[in-house]
């Protein structure tokens, strides 16, 4: 196996990338594809997203990638599913009228009324048990100094595409020939809307491709290209830190802020999924990704030997 096969990951196709690192925006597509049904019968499209995406300014710019707009479709959805158990419990809008059909106002008078109630604040004692009972709360994430080098797809370096020029010099930094430094220069000079190089420290948090492949690479260790919409990166990931559990003298100031804000978001998740389970919620992921342009996932592809 080369010393490439060992240091270099290669994911050929990628669904996902932390929003803290990409950009992009949503593709203009011919037809307005169904990304979400309810009840097997209503339909949410592209169209239905972009408006509601207009008039949520606190949620148009984190939906520039994939998990992005697939949270945003959610949220979406959950104030549709709000809006019909309000309309079957026979909830009064406030102005009397019929409330719209992705009505937030109206929602979230709906949410006040069906979500478990959680305390405002803890005393000292509950929040020592709850510190012992939930240790993943406490846990800080796993971090790694992260270098990045993007590239737009659609151009070419020296003559070839920009993924297989990336490919080509993912294949001299493994060979040890060049170092990641000298490539993130050489980009900049390429690509100067983004930094290329160093981005500091990064959480490795999210059930994501991306952030799975960075979570099990060694420091050293490089992942890609991949391409994500418009764009291909090539990650290098220097020194790391693994996740680590708080000990309580660390946390017990804050302990009981945890707790309520744990309670708040698990009774979040539980109405969530118990709407979305009534009115059969079915979102279509591949949809979702081809409105930035990407591919359905796909097996990594097997190192080189």
């Amino acid at each position: 196996m080369s010393r490439l096969a060992s240091r270099c990951r290669v994911l050929s196709r990628l669904f996902l990338v932390l929003p803290l690192l990409l950009g992009g925006s949503l593709a203009a597509t011919a037809s307005e594809p169904r990304l979400a049904t309810l009840d097997d019968s209503e339909v949410v499209t592209q169209a239905d997203l972009e408006a509601y995406l207009a008039r949520r300014v606190d949620l148009k710019p984190l939906a520039r990638n994939f998990w992005g707009a697939e949270n945003a479709l959610k949220e979406m959805l959950m104030t549709r599913t709000l809006v019909l158990e309000g309309l079957r419990l026979k909830e009064p809008n406030r102005n009397s009228e019929q409330p719209e059909r992705f009505d937030d106002i109206y929602g979230a008078a709906v949410y006040k009324k069906l979500v478990t109630t959680c305390p405002s604040s803890v005393d000292d004692k509950s929040a020592r048990s709850f510190y012992d009972k939930h240790p993943e709360v406490f846990t800080t994430p796993a971090t790694a100094r992260l270098a990045r080098v993007m590239l737009p797809v659609s151009d070419k370096v020296d003559g070839m595409p920009s993924m297989a020029w990336l490919m080509e010099q993912a294949e001299i930094v493994a060979k040890g020939a060049s170092d990641f430094n000298a490539l993130a220069s050489k980009t900049a000079g390429l690509y100067k809307l983004e930094p290329q190089g160093d981005l500091g420290w990064v959480n490795l948090t999210g059930d994501v491709a991306i952030m799975r492949a960075l979570m099990a690479a060694k420091s050293g260790e490089m992942v890609g290209p991949v391409r994500d919409g418009d764009f291909g990166y090539l990650f290098l990931l220097g020194e790391k830190r693994e996740p680590r559990l708080l000990k309580w003298d660390e946390v017990k100031t804050t302990a009981a802020a945890r707790q309520v804000r744990y309670c708040r978001e698990q009774a979040n998740n539980e109405l969530r999924e118990k709407l979305f389970k009534k009115y059969h919620v079915s979102i279509d992921e591949n949809a979702v990704k081809a409105l930035f342009k990407i591919s359905s996932p796909s097996k990594s592809a097997e190192p080189k030997k």
